[in-house]
């Protein structure tokens, strides 16, 4: 039953198909002309939604694999729990008051630290780990800006980004820390808005 209403269908096509012109009026074949047009735009537009939805497809696998090949990325989210922190403050209540705010941020590897002497000597022990440093800009000025200079002159460490902090009375110290190789720069006091965003700062891998 089915075959035949087929063989039926196409027959009616076929008898449709072949119009002879000769006998067929303008209008039917300006009609038959315009239904030809239509139907063809309609294909087109299809195929060029199926090629669209392959390319995004593809772009959407690409960036999968890239995040893959990085260990501290999760599928298209950075995975802030491994991303590690180093966290100088010689104002222990500041310091801590930032810690927390890192930890509400997801940010669970932060090293605080609370001395010139101790970030020299966690940086030679730690910092090729390390994937930001997050520092009060008149620690790092200190000495002549002995810290940064450390930072910026060490083969292993001139990779990580700096990232200073500085009170409103500090404003002098950007350029100069800048200008001597930090990465960027948050006015205190910080929010989770800016904290939430740091790993932004990370080098891309392979660069």
């Amino acid at each position: 039953m089915h075959k035949n209403r087929k063989l039926l269908s196409a027959l009616r096509y076929s008898q449709k198909a072949n119009i002879d012109y000769s006998t067929t009026s303008t209008e039917d074949i300006f009609m038959d002309t315009m239904w030809f047009g239509v139907k063809f735009c309609f294909i087109s537009q299809y195929f060029a939604c199926i090629f669209l939805h392959a390319m995004e497809k593809g772009k959407n696998k690409l960036v999968m694999s890239e995040n893959r090949s990085d260990p501290i990325k999760s599928s298209h989210f950075i995975d802030r729990c491994r991303v590690r922190i180093f966290l100088c403050d010689t104002n222990v209540q500041t310091c801590r008051e930032v810690f927390a705010l890192l930890r509400e941020c997801s940010y669970q590897a932060v090293t605080p630290v609370f001395s010139a002497a101790e970030v020299i000597g966690t940086l030679t022990s730690e910092g090729s780990s390390t994937n930001i440093i997050l520092a009060e800009a008149a620690l790092l000025m200190t000495g002549d800006a002995k810290i940064l200079k450390h930072i910026m002159q060490d083969e292993f460490l001139r990779h990580i980004p700096v990232i200073m902090m500085l009170a409103q009375n500090e404003v002098a110290l950007i350029l100069k820390g800048l200008d001597l190789g930090a990465t960027d720069y948050l006015m205190k006091p910080l929010g989770s808005t800016e904290l939430l965003d740091l790993w932004t700062h990370m080098p891309k891998r392979g660069a």
